[in-house]
């Protein structure tokens, strides 16, 4: 029962341990990277079209200015739809720092460690009543042999 109690109380300990200390590595990894997508939708919604309108006057040609523009819608495109199909972070085991381990243990391991736990108690808790068990009987023999006399022969 105490293995039983102990692997249980391990297993306890990893799930603690790893809500209170790599979740919130989690969380902040998670909140680096929403900076640093904010910080990128920051340069390509306003510091970019900002640059490129500043340079659109600047280019002698009209030919020259058209590109440029195309070039900007184009990049504007291909950038914000792939932002908007991610709606829901994911979990990439990958993603958890070398010193994070998650450790999840299934129940039936547990289960069948404590089941096998058991039986060797109860295996030696029947030895030990049982060697008892001839000890007590052995020197209640010798007590009863020595308190009563002897048969006198005839």
């Amino acid at each position: 029962m105490e293995t039983a109690r102990l692997m249980l109380e391990t297993a306890r300990a990893m799930r603690t341990y790893t809500t209170t200390q790599v979740a919130p590595l989690l969380d902040q990894e998670r909140a680096k990277a929403e900076r640093s997508v904010q910080n990128m939708e920051q340069v390509l919604d306003v510091q970019m079209p900002a640059a490129l309108q500043k340079a659109l006057p600047r280019l002698p040609a009209a030919k020259e200015q058209r590109i440029l523009q195309i070039t900007r819608q184009q990049l504007a495109n291909s950038v914000h739809p792939q932002q908007n199909d991610e709606t829901e972070p994911q979990f990439f085991p990958q993603s958890i720092p070398f010193y994070a381990q998650i450790v999840s243990v299934p129940a039936d391991v547990a289960l069948n460690h404590a089941a096998a736990a058991m039986k060797t108690v109860l295996i030696w808790l029947a030895g030990v009543f049982a060697g008892l068990y001839l000890i007590v009987n052995a020197i209640v023999f010798v007590f009863i042999s020595k308190l009563v006399p002897a048969p006198a022969p005839q």
